[in-house]
């Protein structure tokens, strides 16, 4: 379904999902590479104990080589073109660089209890780099700002 749509739907002139196959490409094997992060997280949720719960989810994220989701980010730090915003080369949003929008957010939002939301980002600054960069894009950074002062869950998405 995301796909179709970056098909359909441009953002600063572009389409998110271009017609070009290797660039297309590029876009799925970054979208897999996230997609293989954020499944780290699914068996927390069969954990009862909340106090274990938030254990294994803080576990994920520990910078000691074990934590399996801060070790994802890396490398996807490591597939990201440079550290000026871009998930992949030109200037040129794609879906990849809204699915690393989404993603980063989802865990640092505060909204899964036990995920660290302060005190990892900075570790990958390419990947903080098109994090802020997407924040920045006028229509989003209006909308999250506005839902952040419903809830605090949306501060990370509107930067502030």
């Amino acid at each position: 379904m995301s796909r179709y749509l970056a098909k359909e739907v441009s953002l600063g002139g572009s389409k998110l999902y271009p017609e070009n196959p290797w660039v297309a490409f590029q876009i799925d094997e970054l979208i897999d590479a996230f997609d293989d992060v954020r499944s780290k997280i699914i068996p927390t949720f069969l954990i009862k104990d909340q106090a274990e719960k938030e254990a294994a989810r803080a576990a994920l994220f520990a910078k000691d080589g074990t934590g399996t989701i801060y070790e994802g980010f890396r490398q996807v730090e490591a597939q990201i073109a440079d550290d000026k915003g871009h998930m992949l080369q030109g200037d040129a949003f794609t879906l990849a660089d809204v699915w690393a929008f989404y993603q980063v957010n989802m865990f640092r939002s505060g909204f899964l209890d036990g995920i660290p939301t302060e005190g990892w980002l900075e570790d990958f600054p390419k990947l903080k780099a098109v994090v802020d960069r997407m924040a920045a894009v006028p229509e989003l950074k209006a909308y999250y700002t506005e839902k952040a002062k419903v809830s605090s869950k949306y501060v990370p998405h509107a930067s502030i």
